[in-house]
């Protein structure tokens, strides 16, 4: 139960960052993924490839979701409406037409490193934690 409350509140924190910023902020899809597996390692243990899938997804609806309220958001604020109405209203197409007009390359390694970030770090974890038993 804590990992969609840390999506959804790691969410919030990059849309603060971003509406602050007036910029993308994707550097916080790194952060992100941290958040999540920080918030992982509270539970109970799991094997290393179920968290792995488990963090990259989460990291994963963490960056979509940022993405579809900063593009529904800066898009419905013109026409007069509310960031809730306006991601109601988004359509895929114009989200990924926003998004591919917001983001350039730069943002695109920050998202692709956070997703590495997030499968690859139950791995390490898990070498860490099999080093320090012995």
């Amino acid at each position: 139960m804590l990992v969609p409350l840390a999506v959804a509140g790691f969410t919030a924190l990059w849309l603060l960052a971003a509406f602050y910023s007036g910029r993308q902020c994707s550097w916080m899809a790194v952060v992100g993924a941290v958040d999540i597996l920080w918030v992982m390692g509270m539970a109970r243990p799991a094997p290393p490839a179920r968290r792995a899938v488990a963090a990259t997804t989460a990291t994963l609806l963490m960056i979509l979701a940022t993405h579809w309220i900063l593009a529904a958001t800066y898009s419905g604020t013109q026409v007069g409406l509310s960031p809730w109405d306006a991601s109601l209203r988004l359509g895929l197409e114009h989200a990924l037409t926003l998004a591919a007009l917001a983001n350039d390359w730069r943002d695109a390694v920050w998202l692709l490193l956070a997703l590495a970030v997030a499968a690859g770090g139950p791995f390490l974890s898990a070498r860490l934690r099999a080093a320090s038993a012995r």
